[in-house]
């Protein structure tokens, strides 16, 4: 888009000035912003129906919005979602079984095309007790050292990216997971005590 939709924390999220006045914009570049093909995209919109893949963490709370715009513009589409789960961060787009997605990037799908509609920060989750837990930030030479999650995706640029990989020397240790909610179990108290 050129330009900055909202400012975003992981507390809050408002929209930016200049996002505020491109709303719609954004909220309708979704529809057209990734797929395998356009022709079979065009026939799932003719024929009324839309396959919407998410992954968690993805639109977060700009989901609801967006998906209002999304129907308010186009009442006569039914919109079809589906959550995938870490193994997949295409949200199904790599195997054709859905039309648009909500992802996070980066990811090695090929034949997509994307639209950021928002930056997050990266975010560093920690047990109260870890010893990077007082601190308010973190650089990534810091984190290599300790364990870290990962999903057990075959997509070779989001491991690398969330692995970071750019920023070891040597091979790091990696936890798998197959969704966020393992990855929160993984620092939560009663799980580290047990």
């Amino acid at each position: 888009l050129g330009f900055q939709l909202f400012d975003r924390t992981t507390r809050s999220l408002r929209s930016h000035r200049r996002g505020r006045r491109s709303w719609w914009r954004s909220a309708r570049c979704w529809i057209g912003s990734t797929t395998r093909s356009r022709p079979r995209r065009a026939d799932r919109l003719l024929s009324g129906r839309i396959r919407l893949g998410f992954v968690p963490g993805a639109a977060l709370e700009l989901t609801a919005p967006i998906m209002a715009a999304f129907r308010a513009a186009h009442p006569d589409v039914e919109v079809e979602m589906r959550e995938f789960p870490a193994s997949d961060p295409s949200a199904g787009l790599a195997s054709g079984v859905t039309d648009v997605a909500f992802i996070r990037l980066p990811q090695g799908t090929q034949r997509i095309e994307t639209e950021v509609l928002f930056t997050d920060p990266v975010v560093a989750m920690v047990a109260e007790d870890h010893p990077l837990a007082s601190r308010t930030t973190v650089p990534v030479r810091d984190l290599v050292c300790h364990p870290i999650t990962l999903s057990d995706t075959t997509d070779e640029v989001y491991r690398a990216f969330w692995g970071l990989y750019d920023a070891r020397e040597t091979p790091g240790t990696f936890v798998p997971v197959s969704s966020v909610t393992e990855e929160t179990s993984l620092v939560s108290p009663a799980r580290r005590s047990a």
